[in-house]
């Protein structure tokens, strides 16, 4: 059982295929077959069971990936902290961030990533359903995204919670007043795009209450256009609409629940070492969400304080 081992075990659990996991290691498939073979024989037990197209961890296997995760964790930190004072960020990072957090962080993130000249940052935009996998495989080095999956195989640092509003045009009929309970936003005819729609799916799993979505529409600038000409209601999170409701073009109306936020996360992939390049960007991303929050970018202080 050693670390290289133990990496390719993890990876082969990210994957749930041999095949698939010795593509990405660069390795050739029956060397990685005789790795985990090895660990079998080492531990006395099966790791992983055959399955369609791929396989699945036993619950011996699910034993081991906890531990694993850990330890190489303690040792990636151990490496971090030693050589700390000598490494200097530098590389390329591929940041992944949700359609409606890109306008809100990014034009802090790129004045702060100016400091750091040897850093090559790159943004992806993609939604949080994909986010997850785009990290586990590889693609993406770390994701802004809003916490929709308890995958144990991210490391997952809560940087805020969101205010989920409803937003009008500001001449739309049929609400009154600034809050809306349950039964008002039920009776609504409402477009949502579909990621935004299982974030309040999930929100709403507790209540005895459901939404009237007359259509998902997956663009949110498509959504922006409708909602200001007051051809239909929506909910989004605050900060996405913040500045149009700032400037008159929205009507923003809270929903009679503190629950209604959604808990936006930075995210990693466990079993990866972090580049010190890849560490400082998170750390920047999560200065800007903690200096963002304290300006009431992500919940309308406006309306709590009426």
């Amino acid at each position: 059982m050693d670390v290289t081992s133990l990496r390719s075990f993890i990876k082969v659990a990210e994957i749930g295929s041999i095949t698939h996991a010795a593509e990405l290691l660069h390795q050739a498939q029956p060397s990685l077959t005789r790795r985990i073979h090895g660990l079998e024989e080492d531990l006395g037990v099966k790791l992983f069971a055959r399955v369609n197209r791929g396989v699945r961890l036993t619950e011996a296997g699910e034993r081991l990936l906890e531990g694993a995760v850990r330890i190489l964790q303690e040792i990636d930190h151990l490496r971090d902290d030693v050589a700390a004072k000598e490494i200097v960020p530098r590389g390329t990072v591929v940041l992944g961030i949700t359609p409606t957090l890109c306008p809100v962080i990014l034009p802090k993130l790129i004045t702060a990533v100016a400091a750091f000249p040897q850093i090559d940052l790159k943004i992806e935009q993609r939604g949080s359903l994909a986010l997850p996998e785009s990290i586990l495989n590889g693609q993406i080095d770390l994701g802004v995204l809003a916490d929709m999956t308890k995958n144990r195989l991210l490391d997952r640092t809560e940087v805020a919670r969101e205010e989920m509003v409803l937003v009008t045009g500001a001449r739309f009929a049929g609400i009154e007043g600034e809050i809306v309970d349950w039964r008002t936003l039920s009776s609504l005819p409402l477009m949502l795009t579909h990621t935004i729609r299982l974030i309040m799916q999930k929100l709403m799993a507790s209540k005895a209450a459901h939404l009237n979505i007359q259509a998902e529409i997956n663009s949110l600038e498509a959504l922006r256009v409708l909602v200001q000409e007051n051809h239909c209601a929506t909910i989004l999170p605050y900060s996405f609409c913040r500045r149009e409701y700032l400037m008159g073009l929205f009507r923003v109306h809270r929903i009679l629940d503190d629950n209604m936020q959604r808990r936006l996360v930075i995210a990693t992939a466990r079993s990866r070492q972090k580049a010190p390049a890849v560490t400082r960007i998170a750390a920047l991303c999560s200065d800007i969400f903690s200096d963002l929050d304290a300006q009431g970018m992500f919940k309308n202080e406006l309306q709590a304080a009426k």
